[in-house]
């Protein structure tokens, strides 16, 4: 049975380029950078790593989210290292860790072939830049649409009632735990977010093996504040979480795991809509519970005009995304072509070793 789960360590979002690397990254004892090269072979080795050791240990890989066919790095827990892409595309894997050590792959390609198309290179790169800028421009006035959906509910919240039921549910996830000494730790990661082929998520493979709960609501009925209490009451009990950060405003939270209290308790609406599909799956639905009124009929018309409107400024952003997909594939050809795959995969052979 493969034992990997996969999540993303950046996000294209509302605020520009948010990566959590530096997170996601702690406690590894070593990390193997492979830097310059091709992003294509850099790919195709985690690959490889994740199934040369997916059958024996636990990994966890890191899917690009500027590229769907990417993966940026796996991590191999029990062995405390790391293999990461060093110098992707977006420029952000800037890790604050003494415990990296860089293979430089540049060496194996062709200098005269870089040369060659040193020009064409440039120009791709500044393309590429400016589609990612473009796209997050149109990912923030999403947010702001995003907004004014925010404030149709939000008058509606019974803050009382939202804060008892929040109580409740605390108790319901932490049934039995005993209290340890010292507090939990938290790795922030994102479930998903927006991609070249539009919103993506890896909700099935992050909450395989625990019990979860499905968050049901509407924008601005509080579903964010109830996770970020949820990971600190369990943080205060001295386990640890995962705190998962939503991919289109990363200061919001999509998802909480505590793996020693065997939950996972997620935003369970559109764009990563689930519903129970295991025995013990169970849903949470502060729309009933704590929202005072029928607000999708009393505001109604209102609500459809700007969910057409968020859509549509969302697809103008993924457009961007799209385009620049196209461009990295360009530039990613061209250093593949000039890249020596067998001499490079032999200097690596320690890696399965």
């Amino acid at each position: 049975m493969k034992n990997v789960v996969y999540y993303y360590g950046a996000g294209n979002t509302a605020k520009g380029f948010r990566p959590l690397y530096n997170s996601i990254f702690q406690g590894i004892k070593k990390i193997y950078s492979l830097n310059g090269g091709s992003n294509i072979f850099k790919t195709a080795i985690i690959k490889e790593l994740i199934d040369e050791y997916s059958d024996t240990l636990s990994l966890e890989g890191i899917v690009s989210t500027i590229d769907n066919n990417e993966i940026e790095g796996v991590i191999l827990r029990e062995k405390e290292i790391a293999v990461i892409n060093g110098t992707p595309l977006h420029g952000f894997m800037n890790l604050d860790s003494d415990n990296i050590e860089v293979i430089d792959l540049d060496v194996f390609l062709d200098k005269d072939e870089i040369e060659k198309n040193e020009e064409t290179i440039e120009f791709l790169k500044e393309q590429f830049k400016e589609c990612m800028e473009n796209a997050h421009k149109e990912y923030e006035k999403a947010l702001k649409i995003h907004d004014y959906w925010e404030d149709i509910y939000f008058p509606y919240l019974n803050i009382e009632k939202a804060n008892k039921f929040t109580d409740h549910v605390i108790s319901l996830l932490t049934n039995g735990a005993v209290k340890k000494e010292s507090k939990g730790k938290c790795v922030e990661r994102y479930l998903g977010g927006a991609t070249p082929s539009g919103a993506k998520d890896s909700v099935p493979s992050i909450t395989e093996g625990v019990k979860r709960y499905f968050l049901k609501g509407r924008a601005g009925t509080g579903k964010s504040t109830m996770l970020k209490k949820i990971a600190k009451a369990v943080m205060e009990l001295g386990y640890d979480v995962e705190v998962y950060n939503c991919g289109f405003d990363p200061d919001s939270k999509d998802m909480v795991i505590s793996r020693e209290l065997n939950f996972a308790i997620f935003d369970s609406t559109a764009p990563h809509e689930y519903f129970p599909s295991r025995e013990d799956d169970e849903i949470i639905d502060v729309y009933t519970t704590y929202i005072d009124g029928d607000v999708d009929k009393i505001h109604k018309e209102e609500i459809k005009k700007i969910a057409l409107n968020y859509k549509d400024q969302v697809t103008k952003g993924t457009a961007f995304l799209l385009k620049g997909e196209e461009v990295k594939n360009k530039l990613d050809d061209i250093y593949n072509n000039a890249f020596n795959h067998k001499e490079a995969k032999s200097a690596l052979e320690f890696l399965f070793e």
